[in-house]
């Protein structure tokens, strides 16, 4: 199975795009906005609606290679806010 990360579509192992979004898909399931840090930590939102599929695939990749928490809310990530500074990093260098 491979999963779309903005929406949580499923597909089955070499769809390369989400039917939906348009975006890549990953070889493993995208995490809940509710479950990005626990109760107790804020979370932050990046709006990316202007951002190509290309450069959130990108991003995506790269939040995955650092295992930071994060989730999308379509084309918004959700981080922790405890995160902001290496994922502001990370969408520096991708942007």
């Amino acid at each position: 199975m491979v999963w779309c990360y903005q929406c949580g579509a499923d597909f089955v192992d070499g769809v390369l795009e989400c039917l939906e979004c348009g975006v890549a898909t990953f070889g493993a399931p995208p995490q809940l906005p509710e479950n990005v840090g626990t109760e107790d930590e804020d979370q932050l939102a990046y709006e990316l609606h202007e951002w190509p599929y290309e450069r959130r695939d990108a991003l995506e990749a790269e939040l995955r290679n650092r295992k930071l928490q994060h989730a999308w809310i379509g084309p918004t990530l959700i981080i922790r806010e405890h995160d902001e500074a290496e994922a502001d990093e990370v969408v520096d260098v991708i942007n």
